[in-house]
């Protein structure tokens, strides 16, 4: 498909560039642009907030991309942890994450 930006010549050359790489070779393009736009999206966060710790910033990324269910399953990973220290056994730790999850209309992830 043809970029706004990019002539007829340029789009065929970027094709068969393409197909060259195949499945696998594109797919590495999609992770490592993927990767750099984190990456970019992090550097502004620190940015703006001087002094903000690298898990500071993902999380905020975090609730930037995916809004508070991003910071929902941060705070029940972090409560289920300290409930494991504590000798809480992992059924009712599951229990309890699944009638939160019930109560903010979050589907429960899948059993194992």
């Amino acid at each position: 498909m043809a970029g706004l930006d990019t002539s007829s010549g340029g789009t065929a050359t970027q094709d068969e560039v393409y197909r060259r790489l195949g499945n696998e070779g594109r797919l590495r393009i999609v992770f490592e642009l993927s990767d750099l736009v984190h990456a970019f999206a992090i550097a502004g966060i620190k940015r703006r907030r001087p002094g903000c710790s690298d898990e500071e910033a993902h999380r905020q990324l975090a609730f930037d991309l995916y809004g508070p269910l991003a910071m929902l399953s941060d705070v029940l990973r972090r409560i289920t942890t300290a409930l494991e220290m504590h000798g809480v056994p992992p059924a009712s730790v599951r229990s309890t994450s699944t009638e939160a999850r019930r109560w903010m209309g979050t589907p429960p992830p899948p059993s194992s």
